[in-house]
């Protein structure tokens, strides 16, 4: 399990690089609204939540107050290309 926490932390930092590089800057992200997330998993495995938690909790690290997010995870049998886990996010950006 903490294995799937860092790597949602590891795939959160991918998608904060992304951002930066499309917004120019962290700095134009008024908050988080939603993340979702979709975890590779055994049809025994039920803690896609504590999986999650690694981007949730990190969000709230970089961002305090505007990183708090409402937030969905599901468990799929396979994602593309045989990655582990998926993060989406929905943010509302300040104008430039």
């Amino acid at each position: 399990m903490a294995d799937g926490y860092d790597l949602a932390r590891s795939a959160c930092i991918d998608l904060l690089a992304v951002l930066r590089h499309e917004l120019g800057s962290l700095e134009r992200i008024s908050r988080f609204v939603e993340i979702h997330g979709a975890i590779a998993s055994t049809p025994e495995f039920e803690a896609h939540a504590e999986v999650l938690d690694g981007a949730s909790d990190l969000l709230v690290a970089v961002f305090g107050a505007a990183g708090v997010h409402v937030r969905s995870v599901i468990g799929v049998a396979s994602l593309r290309d045989g990655v582990p886990l998926t993060i989406r996010a929905t943010v509302e950006v300040r104008a430039s």
